[in-house]
């Protein structure tokens, strides 16, 4: 079966990645972090124009379109919940689900899992 040597491979990959681009979610340098404040309406802002615009959605059906077209209420109501999981130290259970599907890249080799992508 394609699965156990999936995982295995993929995993390395998938831990880089998200490696790659944990220096980039917020431009701010480590020295200047203060982990108790707030997240401003700026860097809420910041991170939603970021968004992958063809991005698939999550299975809340809320696609990255929706954050990017929210409204100026919108974008506040979305900072108020964002502040109070982060002032709680808490995740809704829902932000903790994702559906990732592997996508073929070449048709010839399906048990090569080096072919697939997220």
């Amino acid at each position: 079966t394609l699965e156990p040597r999936f995982d295995s491979t993929q995993k390395c990959k998938i831990d880089d990645f998200i490696e790659s681009k944990k220096s980039n979610l917020f431009q701010t340098h480590p020295e200047e972090l203060e982990y108790d404040n707030e997240i401003t309406i700026e860097e809420l802002n910041a991170a939603i124009k970021s968004l992958n615009k063809k991005s698939a959605p999550g299975p809340d059906k809320i696609t990255n379109k929706h954050f990017l077209n929210l409204t100026e209420k919108g974008i506040y109501v979305l900072l108020k919940i964002v502040n109070l999981s982060w002032l709680k130290s808490e995740i809704l259970e829902d932000w903790k689900i994702a559906k990732i599907t592997m996508i073929e890249k070449d048709q010839n080799d399906r048990n090569n899992p080096l072919k697939y992508r997220p």
